[in-house]
């Protein structure tokens, strides 16, 4: 120990909180436990391994992979890798899209938008 180092009891050193859960906390919302349910990452990287799998299998081209990438990348940047999914819902006041909302949506998106609009919907009906 050098004559200048003071050590402080464990009880006075500040403690920061998790980067993720300070994101939540900055943005109003109740920091999540991990497991907690999930998340935008999880959700956009099980995505993209599915995707991954077709472009191995030849069934998609990597311009296409690429697209999903960047709408992945767009999705994770915007919300927050932490975020919960269900929190997105919750966001916007909890009100969900009826089917015809989501019918006309599908009928003008993208085939990148239409495919991360149907996993959010398809995870959504497996946990109701």
């Amino acid at each position: 120990m050098t004559p200048c180092e003071v050590i402080l009891p464990e009880s006075l050193v500040p403690v920061k909180p998790p980067t993720d859960q300070a994101d939540d906390l900055h943005a109003g919302r109740t920091p999540r436990l991990a497991g907690d349910g999930l998340t935008v990452a999880d959700m956009c990287n099980r995505f993209l391994t599915a995707k991954q799998r077709k472009l191995e299998a030849l069934e998609i081209g990597p311009r296409m992979f690429g697209k999903y990438k960047v709408t992945t990348d767009r999705l994770v940047t915007t919300f927050g890798k932490s975020r919960l999914v269900d929190d997105l819902a919750k966001a916007q006041g909890g009100n969900m899209m009826e089917a015809d909302e989501i019918h006309k949506l599908l009928d003008k998106a993208s085939p990148q938008i239409k495919s991360m609009l149907l996993l959010g919907v398809n995870a959504r009906q497996r946990r109701c």
